[in-house]
């Protein structure tokens, strides 16, 4: 399983996270540890689904299949269909039951602190649904697919965290994860 989720990538939404929580925090007297682990559930299982929808529309487009010189860690994706860990049903399963924790986690998010995370939510999980999925395949949009790793690994986190647990929406909050966007979108380019 730890393969077909792609667990080494986590770090991508890690550390956005835990960076977002450390600026938050810092403005902050209070911090709801509930709405907390909550928000930290629902971002990393969207970062699940979007690797396992990666890997099961890049398998349904046949991206994977063209890809001749695949090396683990190095040229993108898990290859999880293609090396028999996970059928197309089945993975395809998998990624249903990963955004609807996300969903869940932000519906709930959203009824305690507002229609903001709804927007917020929304955006994310546009983000990594269509980011291989068709008719949009964000991914082949000569950098589309690029903006939204930066929007979504970084400023969305900030913004969202800052919201969460101050009820803050600044400009600062969403610049302030641009840095890191960008680190991991760099960092997702080296291993595509």
């Amino acid at each position: 399983l730890t393969h077909i989720i792609r667990l080494h990538f986590l770090i991508g939404t890690i550390v956005p996270t835990i960076f977002g929580i450390l600026w938050a925090i810092e403005k902050t007297d209070i911090i709801d540890i509930k709405i907390l682990l909550i928000t930290i559930t629902g971002i990393i299982f969207c970062h699940i689904s979007a690797n396992t929808f990666n890997d099961y529309y890049d398998w349904k487009s046949k991206t994977d299949q063209l890809n001749k010189n695949y090396i683990l860690f190095i040229t993108g994706g898990s290859r999880s269909i293609e090396i028999g860990l996970i059928n197309e049903k089945n993975l395809l399963t998998l990624s249903i039951i990963n955004i609807t924790i996300v969903i869940i986690c932000g519906l709930y998010i959203t009824y305690i602190k507002g229609v903001i995370i709804l927007i917020i939510g929304i955006i994310g999980t546009f983000g990594t649904y269509f980011y291989t999925a068709p008719p949009l395949t964000l991914a082949s949009r000569k950098g589309i697919g690029e903006f939204f790793h930066i929007i979504c690994l970084g400023p969305l986190i900030t913004l969202g965290i800052s919201y969460i647990l101050n009820n803050t929406i600044t400009y600062l909050n969403f610049i302030i994860g641009l840095p890191i966007g960008i680190l991991i979108t760099a960092v997702l380019l080296i291993n595509e």
